[in-house]
């Protein structure tokens, strides 16, 4: 997923071409939970910091204007190959964020392709006040906290909030730096195998000392 830039995974049968279901990123950023947690329990927080990284790689944000149509803003997300998008006012400010669930669910629920995006975001806001707000982290959390945090939202889905893929990275002047999705955590979690290796192998000499 993270050579490729992909979200979603087709799982097929061995050998076969029997569609079996489908991976997300933040199905592999759950599975590689328990080892995060370890290496995160080992060594304190591991890997890079997310600002840093947001700050390297400015295009993994895409942004659309509240004036935009909900079709632009689709083909937005479709160009830039990401699966949210900032959403800001003409002044600049940031409103909140438009996904690819919101596109879908306003295809579905018949809501015209040349509605505008502030119109929609208006609306959906007036329809859902119990809608929970963006995820906000600083630029110094780090990779495997920003992990952790994902996973504890998901495992809180019952709770009303769902399934956590975004997460807005803020800076302390309340300046929106960039968006990092579940695809971008699986990635900088998978880069850190050498960490989680090294962890792994100083807990099993741990209980062999004992």
């Amino acid at each position: 997923m993270g050579e490729r830039g992909v979200g979603h995974l087709v799982v097929v049968r061995s050998r076969t071409p029997e569609v079996v279901g489908l991976l997300s990123s933040l199905d592999v950023l759950l599975s590689t939970r328990a080892q995060t947690r370890r290496a995160y329990c080992l060594h304190g927080a591991v890997g890079a910091p997310v600002g840093e990284l947001v700050a390297g790689h400015r295009h993994f944000t895409a942004a659309c204007s509240t004036e935009e149509t909900l079709s632009s803003a689709a083909a937005l997300l479709m160009s830039s190959g990401r699966t949210a998008a900032v959403v800001r006012t003409p002044g600049g400010a940031p409103l909140g964020l438009l996904t690819e669930n919101d596109l879908a669910r306003a295809l579905r629920e018949g809501v015209p392709r040349g509605t505008r995006v502030q119109d929609w975001y208006w609306e959906r806001e007036a329809a859902c006040r119990g809608l929970q707000p963006h995820l906000v982290i600083r630029p110094s959390v780090r990779v495997t906290e920003a992990a952790t945090l994902m996973t504890l939202m998901q495992s809180a889905a019952d709770g009303g909030r769902g399934p956590c893929h975004h997460l807005v990275v803020q800076g302390s002047d309340g300046e929106w730096l960039g968006l990092f999705s579940a695809l971008d955590v699986a990635r900088g979690v998978c880069g850190l195998r050498t960490e989680l290796e090294v962890s792994r192998t100083g807990a099993d000499r741990a209980r062999v000392a004992e």
